[in-house]
């Protein structure tokens, strides 16, 4: 059977917001098939397969930059290489991150404890393979409503699930922001793999929690469904995040699937 090569628009961006003195997220949004990663902060227009990923960074101003920059850097390099493009190809192109940042604090002790969260994705063939890990998001945007498609893997999200937590509570809990799960500080990792189909004009929205803490999903999903370009779109809701108090970084990559055409 022939590959399907998918038309994307794409926009992403990336800000330190209004009190961090620096910025310790990165995104990368990249061509597979080239190799290629791609600028940031204009309106792109690309084919599948491409890799998409949204990685925040802890551990101090070095330590989670860098901690950032590997998970991006070096999942795209494993996807580059990988034989297959699936949800397994993505979390074990985290894992190889994992790998790498738990091998530069050991030859670095001053580096200890820096790592990051991420949410990773490759469109490919008409669908979308991911994998997440920690409290970045991925949405999608379908119709007029609004998927949140991963789960925060955070202490306040378990609570919620278990049921000792409501979750109209969760939202103002002092510990919202304590993860379960990061890349390079934490044993046994395990990140959670999603996959689905695409279709036309569905737009999929990836983001670190310096968004989600000012935006809720309800007014995510407003802004979605105004009829607007995707750069209008990003930098819309990056207003918002900085209006609502800019605590954190805010990084958000959206993508509009177009069409395809057998190749």
């Amino acid at each position: 059977m022939e590959n399907q090569s998918h038309t994307i628009q794409l926009f992403g961006i990336s800000d330190k917001g209004s009190v961090r003195a620096d910025n310790q997220d990165t995104i990368l949004l990249g061509e597979l098939s080239r190799g290629q990663k791609l600028a940031s902060g204009k309106p792109l227009v690309a084919s599948t397969p491409l890799y998409l990923v949204v990685a925040d960074g802890m551990g101090g101003a070095a330590g989670g930059l860098l901690a950032a920059e590997t998970v991006t850097n070096i999942s795209f390099r494993r996807l580059c290489d990988a034989d297959s493009s699936d949800a397994s190809s993505v979390s074990a192109a985290l894992m190889e991150a994992d790998k790498e940042i738990k091998a530069r604090v050991q030859s670095n002790p001053e580096l200890r404890g820096m790592g990051a969260v991420a949410t990773a994705c490759i469109f490919q063939d008409g669908r979308i393979f991911g994998a997440q890990v920690g409290d970045t998001r991925l949405y999608r945007f379908r119709g007029k409503s609004l998927a949140r498609l991963t789960s925060d893997q955070t202490r306040v999200a378990e609570l919620v699930k278990q049921g000792l937590l409501a979750e109209q509570d969760a939202e103002n809990h002092p510990e919202k922001h304590v993860v379960l799960q990061a890349i390079g500080p934490m044993e046994n990792l395990e990140p959670v793999s999603f996959a689905e189909s695409t279709a036309a004009d569905d737009v999929y929205l990836i983001c670190s929690d310096g968004l989600t803490r000012h935006v809720n999903d309800q007014e995510i999903e407003a802004e979605l469904g105004t009829a607007r370009s995707l750069e209008s779109l990003g930098r819309r809701l990056l207003e918002r995040a900085i209006s609502g108090g800019g605590e954190d970084n805010i990084s958000i990559v959206l993508a509009r699937i177009v069409g395809d055409s057998t190749g």
